[in-house]
C-alpha cells in the first residue's frame, strides 16, 4: 500500500480486510500504518466466509461437527489458504468459541487448499463463496453454516453461525477505499457523497452478487471505526493464537 502520494484526492487506493485490519496483527513490521497512514472513506463492499466440509465428514451442522471433532479420537483438519488469511483467523476464532478439536493445514494459496478439500485430504475449510461456490453447487464440498450477522444472499438455505449455535463468531469480509493521511475533508466529503450515490445503482449491487458479495455502504466515520474495531479483534485473536508472519 503507497503512503507516499500527496495527500490531494487524486491518489485512492482500495485495500482490504487482509491489508488493513489483519496485516498489521501478524506482521512484525509493515510499511505502512493503517490509522496514522490512511482516511478510511467508503466500504465498497463486503462478503460472507463459509465453513465448508468434505462430503465424507460424518456430520451435517456445526453442533455436529463440533462433537465430532471432540468424541472421535484426534481432531478435524482445518485447510487454510495461508497463514494469517482471513480463513485462518475465522478459524481461530471457532476454535476459541467452540472448543472445537482443530489441526490448521496451511497452504500457498486457496486453490491448492481446495483441490485437497475437495480431495478428502482435508476435512474442513472456512473461505469466501467466491473461491468455493463452484464445489458447494456441485455437491463436492458441504457448506454448513456462514459468518456473518444475516444469512448470504449467495447461500440463502446455510444457517448463521448464530443460528447454528455459535453466537459469538462474527465476521465479515470486505474492501473498500481509502485516502493518504492529510488529505482535505472537502475531498474526503466529496468522494463519500458520489460513492453513496455509485453504490445504490442496480448494475452495482448486480455486479457485486454476481461476486457472491453485496454493496458497502459504510463511509465517513463509520468507516472508520469499523476499521479501528477489526484491527482490535484480529489483534485479540492474533495474539492469543500466537499467529506472527516474519
Amino acid at each position: 500500500m503507497r503512503t507516499r502520494a500527496v495527500p490531494d484526492g487524486q491518489t485512492l487506493v482500495v485495500a482490504g480486510i487482509g491489508d488493513t485490519a489483519i496485516a498489521p496483527a501478524i506482521f512484525n513490521k509493515l510499511p505502512y500504518n493503517t490509522e496514522k497512514d490512511f482516511v478510511p472513506l467508503t466500504m465498497l463492499g463486503k462478503y460472507t466466509i463459509v465453513l465448508m466440509t468434505h462430503p465424507s465428514v460424518p456430520a451435517n451442522s456445526v453442533a455436529e461437527l463440533i462433537q465430532l471433532s471432540k468424541t472421535r479420537g484426534k481432531p478435524l483438519t482445518c485447510a487454510l489458504s495461508s497463514i494469517g488469511s482471513t480463513g485462518h483467523l475465522t478459524a481461530e476464532m471457532f476454535r476459541s468459541a467452540t472448543g472445537a478439536e482443530l489441526v490448521t493445514v496451511p497452504y500457498k494459496g486457496t486453490a491448492p487448499a481446495l483441490n485437497d478439500l475437495t480431495g478428502g485430504h482435508v476435512e474442513m475449510m472456512f473461505t469466501e463463496p467466491g473461491s468455493a461456490m463452484p464445489f458447494i453447487r456441485a455437491g463436492r464440498l458441504k457448506a454448513l453454516a456462514v459468518t456473518t450477522d444475516a444469512r448470504s444472499s449467495a447461500l440463502p438455505e446455510v444457517p448463521t453461525m448464530k443460528e447454528a449455535g455459535v453466537g459469538n463468531l462474527e465476521i465479515s469480509g470486505w474492501w473498500g477505499l481509502f485516502a493518504p493521511s492529510g488529505t482535505p475533508i472537502s475531498f474526503v466529503q466529496q468522494i463519500n457523497q458520489h460513492l453513496a450515490t455509485i453504490l445504490k445503482l442496480p448494475e452495482i449491487d448486480r455486479e457485486m452478487r454476481a461476486m457472491y458479495a453485496e454493496p458497502g455502504g459504510l463511509s465517513g466515520d463509520r468507516f472508520a471505526q469499523h476499521v479501528q474495531g477489526e484491527i482490535a479483534k484480529f489483534g485479540k485473536v492474533a495474539k492469543a493464537a500466537n499467529i506472527k508472519v516474519e
